[in-house]
């Protein structure tokens, strides 16, 4: 008879780690039941640790693993820069440039996939909107990008295609829309309902009419495969004025 019971705490390797105590101000015996419920206790709380031990290690992982694809993206775009710098080409100039904006998407998306603390999860109207800052630093004079975007929470798959499609399109009317310094506006809307979503990219440009597939650039070739990865198809038209692209696709 003891005021003190107490049960060993082991790891599974079976090293004592402590133990798992129960007081009272009088001597007591425990009977069967009682010892062995206080020994599932025990486990259960070796259980929790071993929990909350894995739980560390899998953070610390992931703060690796970011740091990591951080420095392999800044040592890609770093010898982009430097390839733009030495190019004298204006069409390889161009081709280098839209590999960085390609790269510097991946890194926004990658950022908000560690603000969202997930790796299956990015909130895409924050996404879009940081986004729109990284592309407006591209955008000819006089020309604005305004996206107006749910906050929606999907798959960083989606949320890197929904990015590709609004990139590819801003970059696309940049080039093409505007010419002779023309100001104007592109705009990017994206809408929740229920399950479904859809994107609509505008701008007031001088307008592209119907396009054939087979006469679409590079640019808007891409937009039609990341669209129908999203499970959708890219719809485009003459705005009057400008040039439209809808894609409606399932948000799960």
């Amino acid at each position: 008879r003891d005021a003190n019971v107490d049960t060993l705490l082991k790891t599974q390797d079976g090293l004592p780690i402590g133990t798992l105590c129960v007081l009272d101000y009088q001597p007591r015996d425990l009977t069967d039941l009682q010892r062995y419920a206080l020994q599932v206790l025990a486990k259960q709380v070796m259980a929790q640790l071993d929990l909350r031990r894995a739980l560390k290690r899998k953070e610390l992982m992931r703060k690796e693993m970011d740091h990591r694809v951080k420095n392999s993206l800044a040592s890609v775009a770093g010898m982009v820069r430097l390839q733009i710098a030495r190019a004298t080409d204006p069409a390889l100039r161009g081709a280098l440039d839209t590999v960085q904006q390609r790269l510097r998407s991946i890194s926004l998306l990658h950022e908000e996939l560690y603000r969202t603390a997930g790796d299956d999860q990015a909130d895409l109207g924050r996404y879009l909107t940081t986004l729109q800052a990284m592309l407006q630093e591209g955008a000819p004079e006089g020309v604005s990008l305004e996206v107006d975007a749910d906050h929606a929470i999907v798959s960083p798959l989606k949320a890197s295609a929904v990015g590709v499609i609004v990139s590819e399109f801003a970059m696309n009317s940049f080039k093409h829309a505007f010419p002779g310094e023309r100001p104007g506006k592109v705009t990017v809307t994206l809408r929740e309902t229920g399950s479904q979503m859809e994107l609509v990219c505008r701008d007031d440009g001088t307008g592209a009419g119907e396009i054939a597939p087979q006469k679409r650039g590079l640019g808007l070739r891409l937009i039609s495969a990341y669209a129908s990865q999203l499970g959708g198809a890219a719809v485009f038209r003459d705005a009057s004025p400008g040039f439209e692209l809808r894609v409606t696709f399932r948000r799960a």
